[in-house]
């Protein structure tokens, strides 16, 4: 199970003041003709990719890990640093990022639930909490000032 825990403030693809510099436009006059294209080529794109989200958000996502070393969030890139888990409930920090491409999270032993026998499926155990998307270009001025590197 999936959910948004955060959703992002904005899912425009393009800035308005870098359109307006590429066709050579300096008035105002027709700004919000241009944003409201904007959202609606944005709007497109994300339709055409299938509804996934590219906008940086914070996803909390439920799975079964029983019997499993390896687990796979559906949401991408991940920032490996923002990440939680929690097994039946009980925090975790024994877990890897394979890679923030994939989704990929993994453990040395299995994810199994105290409650489950190897090779049930059982109940969605793991829980994770994570950010996750694309720093897109209207947020790129806040998120270098806010983010620690």
């Amino acid at each position: 199970m999936l959910t948004v825990t955060t959703a992002a403030a904005d899912r425009k693809l393009c800035a308005l003041i870098d359109l307006k510099a590429r066709l050579g436009i300096t008035s105002s006059t027709s700004d919000s003709k241009l944003a409201g294209n904007i959202l609606a080529a944005s709007s497109a794109v994300v339709g055409f990719l299938g509804r996934r989200d590219l906008a940086r958000q914070q996803y909390t996502e439920t799975v079964s890990g029983n019997d499993r070393s390896r687990i796979w969030l559906s949401r991408l890139p991940l920032d490996r640093d923002s990440l939680t888990v929690t097994i039946d409930g009980d925090a975790n920090t024994d877990f890897a990022v394979e890679d923030t491409q994939s989704g990929m999270l993994w453990l040395d032993a299995r994810w199994n639930s105290s409650g489950e026998r190897a090779g049930q499926e059982g109940e969605a155990n793991v829980s994770v909490v994570y950010k996750a998307g694309y720093v897109l270009p209207n947020w790129i001025s806040t998120f270098a000032v806010s983010t620690a590197y």
